[in-house]
C-alpha cells in the first residue's frame, strides 16, 4: 500500500463516513468496474498509489451525487455574435461550474468593442465587457461539494480588441479584482509569430456583416510586447499556439476545429469537449531507487497503462455531464487524457539532474513508451468493444498517429481505436500531494522543502524523493545535497521548454507546465520564450516570473528559516486549568515529534466568549513552535501577564497573575516534561495538595483556622 497524504485526502476527496484512503479507493473502484475481477484490478492500482484519476472521479464517483460531474474541465460552446447565443453560452457555463467542472471558451466571435448594433441602434461593449458577465458568474456558483470551478478565456491574436484583452488584468490583485475567475490566453497563428520574428505590420480583422470589416493595423512586435509586458507583471496572459494544435488534432477531418482549451490547457479541444483525466505516477515504477541499480519497472509500467485507458474509457460512459451536448461529443470522441506526474521526483530517484541530457533522453524513453502503450491497450479495448463513432480511415492521416510505429499503426488500420485522443499531462498539483509529495506532471522538483497554500492554510511539503534520501543518509542536508535534486527555480527557461518538448512530441493532447523565470528577467528576454516555446512546437506556454503574482500557491522556504513540517503522527500532553469564579475549564494540549521537538498546542475550552482569542493563541504558538528552534522565551513573556483572571493556586503554592500567566507555567511543565528544560521540578499529578479542593473556585485552597473554613484564592469564609 502507499503512503497516501492523509491531510489532502480528508478535505479534497473524503466522502461521508470514509476513514482512510483506502475506503476511498475501494468505492471509486468499485463505481466504475463491471465485474469483481476488474474491482480488484482498479483498486489495486489506486491503493499501490500506480494510477490516480482526476480529482472529480475520486471525489464523485461512486457517491450517488447526480449532478457531479467525473470530468474535470469542459470546453462550452463559443458565443456568436448575438445576445441570444452569449446568454445560451453564460447559461452552459452556470451549469457546468455547478456541476463542478472548469470551463473554457474563446470570445473572438464577439464584435468589437465599438462597432455598431444595427438593431438596436447602438454600440458593442466589446468581448471583454461580456466576459465580466462569466466572471460574475463564476464568483456567485458554488459547484457540489461547494467546488469552485475555474475559467479560461481565449481571444485570438487577429480580434480587433487583443490589446484590450491583454490588457484586462493588469490592475488585479488581491483586494481590487479584475476578472479573477479567468486565465486569460491569447490564440496565436503562426502567420502572427513569422510577423514578429521578421517585424512585420500585423492587421487584426473582423466582419460584422457581409460589407462591413473592422480592422486595426499594428506592428505584430506591439501586440507581441504588451503580452510580454503584462505576463512579466501579472503572469497572464498565457498563450496557446491554435495552429499547432489544430495541426496535430488526430480528428481535423472531421472538420471540427480546436479554439479553446481546458482551464490548466492540458487538453486543445473544440467546443463541447471533456476532460477525462488520470495520471500514472512514475515514483511508484521506480526500483532500486539511489543506487547504482536504480531503474524504471517497465513491465509494471505496462500493465499500470493498460488498466489505465479501461479505467478512463469506461468513465466516459458512467460519467453525469451538466448537458447531453458535452454528453454526445464524449461518446462521439471517447476522447481520454492519460497523463503521468512525479516525473521530477522520479528523475531524482534514478540519480538523474532535471533538464540535463541524460534526464531529457530519460524522459523521451518514458513519454514514448507511455504513448505507445496507451494507443496499444486502446487498439486492444477496440477490439472487445468498437472503435469511437467518428472513426475514419482519416485518422491514420493526422500528423501524430503518422509518427506512430508501424505496428501500431497497421493494427489501427485492421481493428481501428477505441479512443480518439489518449494523452494530456495534467498539472495533478492535488494528486501529486496526495500521493505523497511527489513532484507535480513533468515539472522539476518545486523545493525540496517548501510552503504550499491549501485551502488557505499554509502546509510545509517535502519532496518525497528527498525525505526518502535524507532516510537513506541521514547526514545530508540543503547545503550538501546531491546535484540531481535540482529545483524549478535552478533550471534555465530554455532547460524547461526543452523538456515539456521532448515530452510534447509524445502527447496527442498538450502539457499543462509552468516555465519559471527569475525575478530579474527583462521582458526582451521574456519575449524568447514565447518565440522558442512556439519554435520547439509547444501547444500552449504559461509563464511564471518570481514575485509576479499576489499570495503565490508555492513557495520557496527562507533559507535563513525553515519551518517544521508536521508529521502525520504526534505524541501530546493535555493539561487541565480551571480558574477561580470562572464555570469553564480550560484544556491545553501540546504536540511533539518522536525527537521531542514541539510542534502545535491547542487550547479548548466550552466558554463561548473566549473562542476567539484561545484559538487565536494556539495558532500564534503553534507557529512560533514550528518556526523558532528554541521557544523557551515564550515561558517567561507568558508569566509576566498579569490581569483580574489572576489567583491564588494551591497546586503550585503560589499567586498566578492571570490565565495566560497560568499557561507559561503549563509550558514550562511540558517543556521539562520532553527534555527541553532541566532546572523545574515537577508537579506530581497525584500527590497530595497543601491545601483542600475549594468548590466554589476549583482550587486547592482551603485552609481551616480559627474553626473556619476559609479560601486563600477565593475568600471563602464559613464558620462551623
Amino acid at each position: 500500500m502507499w503512503e497516501f497524504n492523509q491531510d489532502i485526502w480528508e478535505k479534497k476527496y473524503k466522502f461521508g463516513d470514509e476513514s482512510c484512503p483506502e475506503d476511498t479507493f475501494k468505492r471509486v473502484a468499485k463505481a466504475i468496474a463491471r465485474s469483481s475481477e476488474e474491482e480488484q484490478e482498479f483498486f489495486n492500482v489506486l491503493i499501490e498509489g500506480r494510477f490516480l484519476p482526476g480529482g472529480r472521479i475520486l471525489a464523485y464517483a461512486g457517491t450517488g451525487l447526480p449532478c457531479g460531474t467525473w470530468m474535470n474541465c469542459y470546453t462550452t460552446g463559443d458565443p456568436e455574435d448575438s445576445m441570444e447565443s452569449i446568454l445560451d453560452c453564460l447559461s452552459e457555463g452556470t451549469i457546468t461550474l455547478k456541476a463542478g467542472g472548469g470551463i473554457g471558451l474563446n470570445f473572438s466571435k464577439l464584435r468589437p468593442k465599438g462597432s455598431p448594433v444595427r438593431k438596436t441602434n447602438s454600440k458593442s461593449s466589446g468581448p471583454v465587457s461580456f466576459m465580466e458577465m462569466w466572471n460574475a458568474m463564476s464568483k456567485t456558483i458554488s459547484g457540489v461539494n461547494d467546488r469552485k470551478g475555474a475559467m479560461i478565456g481565449v481571444l485570438d491574436v487577429s480580434h480587433p480588441d487583443i490589446l484590450e484583452f491583454i490588457k484586462a488584468k493588469q490592475n488585479n490583485s488581491a483586494t481590487t479584482p479584475v476578472l479573477e475567475k479567468f486565465n486569460l490566453s491569447v490564440g496565436i497563428l503562426d502567420e502572427f509569430m513569422k510577423a514578429v520574428i521578421e517585424d512585420k505590420d500585423w492587421t487584426c480583422r473582423f466582419q460584422i456583416e457581409e460589407r462591413e470589416v473592422i480592422e486595426k493595423q499594428y506592428r505584430a512586435k506591439e501586440i507581441m510586447d504588451e503580452i510580454v509586458s503584462s505576463a512579466w507583471a501579472k503572469a497572464e496572459p498565457g498563450v496557446v499556439f491554435l495552429d499547432t494544435a489544430n495541426h496535430f488534432y488526430n480528428l481535423s477531418y472531421t472538420g471540427e476545429k480546436i479554439t479553446a482549451t481546458n482551464p490548466c490547457g492540458e487538453i486543445t479541444m473544440p467546443p463541447y469537449g471533456a476532460c477525462n483525466l488520470g495520471s500514472i505516477n512514475l515514483v511508484a515504477h521506480i526500483k532500486n531507487p539511489f543506487s547504482e541499480h536504480a531503474e524504471i519497472n517497465y513491465d509494471l509500467l505496462a500493465e499500470t497503462i493498460r488498466t489505465a485507458v479501461k479505467f478512463l474509457d469506461i468513465v466516459i460512459d458512467l460519467s453525469p455531464y451538466p448537458t447531453e451536448k458535452y454528453r454526445a461529443t464524449a461518446l462521439d470522441t471517447r476522447r481520454i487524457g492519460l497523463g503521468f506526474f512525479g516525473l521530477g521526483s522520479a528523475l531524482a530517484l534514478l540519480g538523474i539532474k532535471y533538464g540535463s541530457d541524460e534526464a531529457k533522453a530519460k524522459t523521451e524513453e518514458i513519454a514514448k513508451f507511455i504513448r505507445d502503450n496507451a494507443y496499444r491497450a486502446s487498439i486492444e479495448r477496440t477490439k472487445e468493444r468498437v472503435p469511437f463513432p467518428l472513426y475514419s480511415k482519416e485518422f491514420l492521416d493526422s500528423p501524430f498517429v503518422t509518427n506512430l510505429p508501424n505496428d501500431i499503426q497497421m493494427d489501427i488500420a485492421k481493428h481501428g481505436i477505441r479512443n480518439s485522443q489518449l494523452l494530456a499531462i495534467a498539472p495533478t498539483g492535488s494528486i501529486s500531494q496526495l500521493a505523497g509529495n511527489v513532484s507535480s506532471g513533468i515539472e522539476p522538483i518545486f523545493n525540496v522543502e517548501y510552503a504550499r497554500l491549501n485551502y488557505g492554510e499554509e502546509t510545509c511539503i517535502e519532496d518525497y524523493a528527498w525525505k526518502i534520501y535524507k532516510k537513506m543518509y541521514p547526514e545530508t542536508t540543503l547545503e550538501n545535497k546531491p546535484e540531481f535534486f535540482i529545483t524549478a527555480h535552478d533550471l534555465s527557461w530554455k532547460e524547461h521548454i526543452d523538456m515539456q518538448a521532448i515530452c510534447q512530441q509524445y502527447i496527442d493532447g498538450a502539457i499543462s507546465k509552468t516555465i519559471n523565470l527569475p525575478r530579474d528577467i527583462s521582458k526582451e528576454e521574456l519575449k524568447d520564450v514565447f518565440i522558442y516555446a512556439w519554435q520547439k512546437g509547444l501547444k500552449g506556454c504559461t509563464v511564471y516570473r518570481e514575485g509576479s503574482i499576489d499570495g503565490e500557491i508555492l513557495r520557496k522556504e527562507n533559507k535563513k528559516q525553515k519551518t517544521r513540517p508536521r508529521p502525520y503522527q504526534l505524541a501530546s500532553f493535555t493539561y487541565k486549568v480551571k480558574v477561580p469564579e470562572q464555570k469553564h475549564a480550560f484544556y491545553l494540549t501540546f504536540s511533539h515529534t518522536k525527537e521531542n521537538k514541539p510542534i502545535e498546542l491547542f487550547i479548548n475550552t466550552n466558554d463561548p466568549t473566549v473562542q476567539e482569542w484561545v484559538r487565536s493563541l494556539g495558532r500564534l504558538v503553534s507557529a512560533v513552535f514550528r518556526n523558532v528552534e528554541d521557544p523557551i522565551f515564550l515561558i517567561e513573556e507568558f508569566k509576566q501577564i498579569f490581569a483580574p483572571s489572576g489567583f491564588w493556586s494551591g497546586m503550585r503554592q503560589k499567586y498566578i497573575p492571570s490565565l495566560v500567566a497560568e499557561f507559561g507555567e503549563i509550558m514550562e511543565d511540558y517543556f521539562t516534561e520532553i527534555g527541553i528544560l532541566q532546572n523545574k521540578k515537577l508537579i506530581a499529578t497525584h500527590s497530595k495538595h497543601a491545601y483542600e479542593y475549594c468548590k466554589v473556585c476549583g482550587q486547592y485552597a482551603l485552609v481551616y483556622e480559627e474553626g473556619c473554613v476559609k479560601c486563600l484564592n477565593c475568600g471563602l469564609n464559613k464558620c462551623e
